[in-house]
Parts: structure tokens; sequence; C-alpha cells
């Protein structure tokens, strides 16, 4: 066992609400001090893969470590010590239902430790019955376990959208437990939010935070980039559920070219961080649900195109030197503009897209006529010529022609045009179909 040690610097800071110079903070510097200490999330898998994180990510970088379903904690211990030897700071998972007893608990701390691990990320889990002792994280650090093996600091996870099998009443309790635990013992103790889609849960869930005298700091659950389906999967095992119908709302490259990006949603929250001078925010988390390689470059975007040699420190030092003042933040030159989303495959596309089954889209422009229809599987079908005579009292429409002149091989993109025409007249109000290819 490891006694606990010295007192150590603490692992993060919340983000100063002004600038050195003491100006008020803006929304675009706030965006690059959130990324610039940014923690991410990397499977055991996903950290074996890579040579060297230090070329993709700032070293001492807090990278957490979760375990999967059906994965051996030695993986995790394994990638923990392999992230202590890249410069990373290793922040694994340790699920409380999942401990089968105190020597279960004993033998994993043990493991951690021995890789040079003094920080971890406690949550319950997803079993419904506690495979041993351990119901919830609060039995964990009742044990007393933590400080036996050297562990000075530890995370909760926090849900702005709500628990999927605890309630508000008893999330806050919890919470005000936890911070009498690391008050008692001297550990360092902060959370971690959820991922969501977006801004107005996060925001609101902070507001409630300004009641406790000494909040533990915060960082804000992202999505990395990725595909649209790809997150909303994610979404669905856990519990997300307003933010998420607000994403599959929304129009725009988003939904056309099933690709995510956190650009908008990050800017938004920069936006509504700039009206809470005293948050507890330290920076963001980064769920990289798309892949490292796609999670880092847009992190070294979002910081303000950062070297990934550089420390959190120093990025945050050259964000504030920046964006010191309004006139500068117009002037500098290193104010890179915001990274475009990644192209999807036409295959990524068409996999991303729900398809309306044709009964329904007919009863939804065509009414009655839609009775006619004679269906070819779920989303085609054939409307006689007869049925026609039943739109006969209808106001007669407006027809548009796109056509286009000395077309080459590959098309002159008359279907594109269509299809992006009558979309956007339906956007409008417009009830508006498509004829392709009319003889």
């Amino acid at each position: 066992m490891r006694a606990m040690g010295p007192a150590m610097a603490p692992i993060a800071e919340p983000v100063a609400a002004a600038s050195p110079a003491g100006a008020p903070r803006s929304a675009q510097a706030w965006r690059h001090a959130l990324a610039a200490g940014a923690s991410i999330e990397l499977s055991p898998q996903q950290i074996e893969a890579a040579d060297d994180l230090s070329g993709h990510l700032p070293r001492g970088t807090e990278v957490y470590v979760p375990l999967l379903p059906k994965a051996r904690w030695e993986r995790t211990v394994t990638a923990c010590r392999q992230l202590q030897n890249m410069g990373m700071k290793a922040v694994p998972h340790l699920t409380a239902r999942d401990l089968r007893s105190r020597q279960d608990l004993d033998e994993r701390l043990a493991g951690l430790a021995a890789a040079g691990v003094q920080t971890l990320l406690l949550i319950a889990g997803d079993r419904q019955r506690p495979a041993g002792p351990y119901p919830d994280t609060l039995a964990v650090l009742d044990s007393c376990q933590l400080a036996q093996y050297g562990i000075r600091r530890f995370g909760c996870a926090a849900h702005p959208e709500g628990h999927p099998a605890a309630s508000a009443a008893t999330l806050k309790a919890a919470l005000a437990r936890k911070l009498e635990y690391a008050a008692a013992s001297d550990m360092e103790f902060w959370l971690v939010t959820q991922f969501a889609f977006a801004p107005e849960p996060v925001l609101a869930w902070l507001r409630g935070l300004a009641g406790i005298a000494a909040p533990p700091f915060v960082r804000l659950g992202l999505p990395g980039p990725a595909r649209l389906r790809t997150l909303i999967a994610f979404a669905a095992r856990c519990g997300i559920g307003a933010s998420t119908r607000a994403l599959t709302r929304r129009p725009g490259v988003v939904r056309l070219f099933g690709a995510w990006t956190p650009d908008d949603l990050l800017d938004r929250l920069a936006e509504g961080l700039q009206q809470m001078p005293n948050t507890p925010v330290a920076g963001i988390h980064l769920f990289a649900f798309g892949g490292f390689d796609k999670a880092s470059r847009w992190l070294r975007g979002a910081a303000g195109r950062g070297q990934p040699n550089e420390g959190a420190n120093e990025q945050k030092a050259r964000a504030e030197t920046v964006f010191r003042s309004e006139p500068q933040r117009r002037l500098n030159a290193n104010a890179a503009p915001r990274p475009m989303p990644p192209q999807a495959s036409d295959r990524e596309i068409e996999e991303a897209v729900a398809l309306t089954p044709v009964s329904r889209l007919a009863k939804a422009r065509f009414g009655g006529v839609a009775d006619d229809l004679i269906p070819f599987g779920r989303f085609k079908a054939k409307l006689p010529h007869a049925a026609l005579a039943g739109l006969a009292e209808r106001r007669p429409g407006k027809l548009v022609l796109v056509t286009a002149m000395s077309p080459t091989a590959a098309g002159e993109g008359k279907t594109t045009t269509t299809i992006g025409l009558v979309d956007a007249l339906n956007r409008l109000g417009a009830a508006a179909s498509a004829c392709l290819r009319e003889p």
C-alpha cells in the first residue's frame, strides 16, 4: 500500500472570467480557454493503437480510460501505465457495481498504484444488481480504501439532463456527501458532465451549482467529431434525451452529411459562460466517439491551433495573449478559422438518413389520394393516373423545371439541385414535391 504523500498541485482550475488585463473574457477567448485545458476519453484499444499521444496532445493532458463491458481490468492498468510513460495523466474509470468484494477493490487499486496513477473517475455503473458490497460511488468512498493506495483526486459523473435511475433530490444529496468526504479527507474532487448536444440543459445545471458555497470544479462533456448515427447510438445508451431530440431537429450540415463537430455547441456554451462570472468550469471533456485522430485535430483547432507538444498552461497563456482585448482579437493573425467539419462519404450520408415510409409521406402531402397508392415495399409506391381526379378541386400549384444545357458524362447536378430546392421550399412552409426524370 502507498501512504499519502505531500500536497500536490491541483489537477485543474476554473477558467478565469476575465483576461490577465482585467477585461471581461470574450466568447472567443472562452472558447479557446475551454479547449486549451481539455481532457479526453480514450478506450484502452485506442491508447494501445497510438504510438505516442504526445504527438497529438499536450503533455500533461488528462486522458480518461473507460472500462468497457466484458473488458479485463488488467488492460485498463496497462493503458494507464502507457499513458503515464507518454507524459499524460491517466484517469481510469472505477465502476462501483462491478466490484465483487473488498479484496477485488484492493487488487484494482494496487494495480493503479503500481502504474503511478493517483487520480480516478468513480462511477456507479449500469448493473441492476451490484456484483459485491458497493452499490454506488458513496460506498466506495466510505470504504476508506482510496487513500491507502495513494489516490489523491477523484471525479464523479454529473447528469445535467437527469439520471435514468436517480431523482434530482438523490443526486443533490449524493453531491453534498461527496463534497463532505473530499473536505474531510483532503482530497480533490471534481465533476464531469455527461455529454450533451445542446447547451441549455448544461447551462441551467451550472446555474444550479450557484447555491453551493464551495462547488467542485467542472468539466463539460462534449461529443467529439463523429458520424451522426454513431452519436445517437451512444446517446440512447446513456439516456441523453432533450439535447438529442434537439440535435435531430436541427437542419444543416449535421443532418445533410451525417457528420457532427462540436464547434457550434462550444460556441454557444462560451456565450452562456460569459454571463457566469464565477463559474466553476475548468474546461471541456471530449468523448472521442469518432476516433482519436479526428478528436485530437479538432481540439488543436479549437484551442487556437496550438502545437501538440505545448503544455496546457502554455496554450492557455498564448490564448489569453491573443485574445486579451477585442481590437487585438480582430487584428491578430493567430486567430484561427473554425475547423471545417469532416466530409462524409456517400455511404455514410445514406446510412445516416432515417427513411420515412412512403404511405406516411403520401398522406402528409396528398391527403386522401394516398389511399390509391400501389406500394412496392415500404419506401416506394406508384400513384395511378386516375387518382389525380381527386386533386381536381385543389388550387393549382406552380411548376419549377430544373434542367441544364450541354450535360457532361457526370451530369450537371440537376437531381441534387431539385432535391435541395424541394427541401428548402418545404422548410419555408411551402408544400413542395419533386418529380424526377420526367418524360
